[in-house]
């Protein structure tokens, strides 16, 4: 009975980092500008980090390389982010304790991490990991700069996903589907992500 509270307290607080991340998030028309003469967008604030521990509480993280070290993998960013979007917040989530065993600790920690806009007219999730969940349902097939990934995007749910691997890690992005990015916007920045690999 312990090891199911436990279980189910790590599912609750995975749900409250997904929630935590969406916060601020609102989907809007995108205001298009990604030409050359486009005016360069002032530096974004620093982003907000924080860890979800292995028993589901909540830690500020001053520095990214405290974030980074967090990590059984290197942190990959999008190169290619539109609409004057910029990393909002990213949280490690730890699993929890009851997984005692190194490497099935280290297949199961993950970043999630939220993207928009000042505006929020724009924004996605970008979730890393060894590991991550899948979704459900049949998906199309696409390329992303060589590699093959998944596109979802269901007809009764209000997101679409990709899925893919590169770089030895897994991701798995998310997007609203009304007034927010489009396929196409997607697909873009999924593949930057692959640029250094």
């Amino acid at each position: 009975m312990k090891r199911w509270n436990e279980l189910q307290r790590a599912v609750i607080g995975l749900v409250m980092l997904v929630l935590l991340l969406f916060a601020g998030c609102a989907q809007a028309e995108p205001v298009r500008d990604d030409s050359p003469t486009a005016t360069p967008a002032p530096t974004p604030p620093a982003p907000q980090l924080f860890l979800q521990n292995p028993e589901g509480q909540y830690q500020e993280i001053d520095s990214f390389e405290e974030f980074g070290g967090l990590l059984p993998f290197d942190l990959i960013m999008p190169t290619h982010l539109p609409y004057g979007m910029h990393l909002k917040r990213a949280g490690v989530n730890q699993p929890p304790s009851i997984i005692t065993n190194e490497e099935n600790r280290r297949r199961q920690t993950r970043v999630v991490m939220a993207f928009g806009n000042d505006e929020e007219t724009a924004g996605f999730m970008l979730t890393q990991g060894i590991i991550v969940g899948s979704f459900s349902g049949e998906g199309e097939t696409i390329r992303l700069n060589g590699v093959e990934a998944t596109y979802y995007s269901p007809a009764n749910v209000p997101l679409q996903a990709i899925e893919w691997e590169g770089c030895g890690i897994v991701f798995s992005m998310t997007a609203g589907k009304a007034g927010n990015l489009d396929k196409e916007d997607l697909i873009r920045i999924a593949g930057s992500t692959l640029e250094g690999c």
